[in-house]
């Protein structure tokens, strides 16, 4: 997470002390985040993922992408940068 600029800052903060922080987010989820183990995310994983509809969004040069092993996983679906991108 970037640091908001000075315009930003004081109705970023706010919004945080509304979810509940005292500090950044970033912060106070640092030290969290660097003692996952792979456990906890398999764990998670479990718990609230598996057995549910999922989709990843790989970006990136189609030419540089082996699509017949994303074709093991799932429904692969080409995108354009326009249809991607578009607002409708």
């Amino acid at each position: 997470m970037d640091k908001p600029s000075f315009r930003q800052a004081s109705q970023i903060y706010e919004s945080w002390k509304l979810l509940g922080y005292e500090k950044s987010p970033a912060e106070e989820n640092l030290e969290k985040i660097e003692n996952l183990t792979f456990d906890d995310i398999k764990k998670y994983y479990d718990e609230h993922i598996k057995g549910k509809k999922i989709a990843i969004s790989v970006v990136g040069d189609p030419r540089q992408v082996n699509v017949k092993a994303l074709e093991k996983y799932g429904r692969v679906v080409r995108l354009t940068p326009a249809r991607l991108f578009s607002a409708k």
